[in-house]
């Protein structure tokens, strides 16, 4: 789990121990400055995690959901990718599965 993109909610819910309010005041932290790793993430909790809880975060995320919209004249479609990128340079991409958002491919949508 990324913890520079988990709701508070996921938060309370990963992290044993860990209240809404302070879950709360990790998200406004990493609003202003996301966390550069789990160590500084760590320092910020009440009660630290020990290294196998730790190891289950992240501060980077390797799967992405990529909606893309194409229009053609009076034809739309969309479309949801799930990507994986690889988590060390050259970072690379590949699309795990893709498909067409039913719906907004008749013309005019």
């Amino acid at each position: 789990m990324n913890v520079n993109t988990a709701s508070r909610e996921v938060l309370v819910a990963v992290i044993d121990g860990l209240d809404t309010s302070s879950a709360e005041r990790l998200v406004q932290m990493r609003q202003r400055a996301p966390f550069k790793d789990l160590a500084l993430f760590n320092q910020q909790l009440a009660k630290p995690l020990d290294a196998t809880k730790l190891a289950a975060l992240s501060t980077t995320s390797t799967h992405f959901e990529v909606r893309s919209r194409l229009r053609l004249g009076d034809r739309v479609l969309v479309e949801r990718s799930m990507l994986l990128r690889s988590p060390t340079p050259p970072y690379l991409t590949t699309v795990l599965s893709r498909e067409r958002i039913p719906g907004f491919d008749q013309p005019g949508s």
